[in-house]
């Protein structure tokens, strides 16, 4: 009897120090994967979020998470950490640096794994234009898919319903619904929303980023029917063509001749906070921000979001490319891919819509967006980002030095009006082209 149970005892115990074993060794196998990704409060618990739950649905993966501040400094640490063959092996992507790193094979191609493992259900559900930027359209990597769309960041006109109703005006939305939503209507909307007292303006009409950057200015250039560059052919110059130019001038003449939007001299009134504050009336600016709006106007007064007016040829709206990428040096790539196909999926897309508020990139979940400000026209997220052209320094070649050549034209000439649209564009058409010879 003894012996049995001593036998027992020695089986029971042989058995827990496998059990322990087998701990040690599934723990020692397990793989730790790098996830750089931006920080900040309200992104800390997203990203918490997402680690927590990728690591539970698999268990042989673990996560670490490396805040990436985004400056220039740390772009450029990252091409001497691929070099090196240390940076992190998930990658949060967007701007003109993105293109840059795919340029120069810092990224690894997805194409293989998004074909082996996205159905064409999958697939069909990116919003098409946010999926294609994420593939290289010319140069020697052209195919190469190096990022799927993290979120929608569609820009809008975010709109203070009180100064509607105080001015006695329809709001955009309701004015886009009667075909009337265009941009002299704009205009028009926004002289009567303008508040002068002995020559001083207390309350202006309009900001926006759009004036500072060809990449937000895009979307007027677009709906006068001109191109920053060509579609086809992202070397062709095509910014200082007529209806470019229009595009721009009208952008110039919201600033200088209608008087309607914060000139630059009034740099205080040309944020954010001026139109959450309630000294602005409306601002153009991108849907990633309505959760934060909400929060900083904390009820003080009504807002809405609308699309932007249709031009004189079209309505195009912009996006910006926010995405999630591979280091091409990452030991770990199969890993790596889980991370990625989850955060740009069902089960990564539904928090960041719940906790940051953003929009998605994704259409299966239109209702559970509509859900997140259900006194807010989120529908207008939706119907922009199907038809959205993204940002063109996601498409440019030599994206860095183009876009910093058109934003200083930009600078003279829609910003400070030291010259004209035509003439700051056209001065600076020949170095562009330059670039690609």
């Amino acid at each position: 009897m003894k012996m049995a149970k001593a036998a027992g005892n020695l089986i029971a115990w042989v058995l827990m120090m496998l059990l322990q074993g087998m701990a040690v060794t599934s723990l020692a196998a397990s793989t730790t994967i790098v996830f750089a990704n931006r920080g900040g409060p309200v992104r800390e618990d997203l990203v918490k979020y997402w680690i927590a739950d990728f690591e539970r649905t698999h268990p042989d993966i673990q996560v670490e998470w490396e805040i990436s501040p985004g400056t220039s400094a740390w772009q450029d640490q990252i091409v001497v950490r691929t070099a090196a063959g240390v940076a992190p092996d998930v990658l949060e992507i967007y701007g003109a640096f993105a293109r840059d790193w795919a340029e120069r094979g810092m990224l690894l191609d997805l194409a293989p794994y998004v074909k082996r493992d996205l159905s064409s259900a999958q697939l069909r559900d990116f919003f098409p234009h946010l999926y294609q930027a994420g593939i290289l359209n010319y140069g020697p990597n052209k195919g190469l898919q190096y990022g799927l769309p993290s979120y929608g960041n569609i820009s809008l006109i975010y709109y203070n319903k009180a100064h509607f109703d105080e001015a006695g005006l329809t709001y955009p939305d309701q004015l886009d619904q009667q075909g009337e939503w265009t941009w002299q209507t704009f205009v028009g909307t926004a002289r009567k929303l303008k508040r002068v007292d002995s020559d001083i303006v207390t309350r202006w009409p309009l900001n926006s980023g759009d004036t500072t950057s060809i990449d937000r200015a895009s979307a007027w250039v677009y709906s006068a029917g001109g191109e920053v560059f060509d579609p086809q052919d992202p070397t062709c110059f095509l910014l200082d063509r007529p209806e470019a130019i229009e595009g721009l001038a009208f952008l110039q003449d919201l600033v200088w001749t209608y008087g309607v939007h914060v000139p630059y001299t009034l740099s205080e009134l040309g944020t954010q906070e001026a139109f959450t504050s309630g000294r602005v009336s409306m601002r153009l600016e991108g849907t990633s921000r309505i959760t934060r709006f909400a929060e900083e106007i904390d009820g003080q007064f009504d807002f809405d979001i609308a699309l932007r007016p249709v031009g004189p040829v079209a309505r195009v709206h912009t996006t910006s490319f926010d995405a999630f990428a591979i280091s091409s040096t990452s030991k770990h790539p199969e890993e790596a891919w889980k991370m990625v196909k989850y955060l740009v999926t069902r089960p990564g897309v539904i928090p960041h819509m719940r906790i940051l508020g953003r929009g998605p990139a994704i259409l299966s979940v239109y209702n559970e967006y509509l859900k997140i400000h259900p006194d807010k026209n989120l529908v207008a997220h939706m119907q922009a980002a199907q038809e959205a052209r993204v940002s063109p320094s996601q498409l440019m070649v030599e994206a860095k030095a183009a876009t910093t050549l058109i934003n200083n034209a930009l600078r003279v000439s829609v910003v400070r009006n030291e010259k004209s649209v035509r003439s700051a564009i056209e001065e600076i058409a020949e170095s562009v082209r330059a670039l690609y010879r």
